[in-house]
């Protein structure tokens, strides 16, 4: 199997964003003024809804044994820190 890295935006404080399930998100950051993921998957497998879930720190979030934390990047200079978290669809 052949694999790839594809970049996606998360857009907002969650977002859908259609991948194979098996993909695996490498690295999370501020590029160009666009918060994204970068993915590494197989482009035939069969790409599914996954969501995506951006938090700053401080921020108070529900209480989800499923979620999965992905990375932490910078924005704005390093002024704002944010954290990325793969969470079930509702």
């Amino acid at each position: 199997m052949n694999t790839v890295i594809h970049k996606f935006r998360l857009i907002g404080h969650d977002t859908q964003v259609e991948l194979p399930e098996s993909a695996v998100v490498r690295h999370v950051a501020e590029h160009r003024g666009d918060y994204c993921i970068w993915a590494q998957l197989d482009p035939t497998a069969r790409h599914v809804l996954r969501r995506f879930c951006v938090y700053a720190t401080g921020e108070t979030m529900e209480e989800n044994s499923k979620r999965k934390f992905v990375g932490t990047f910078l924005s704005h200079g390093g002024a704002l820190v944010w954290h990325v978290f793969e969470e079930p669809l509702r």
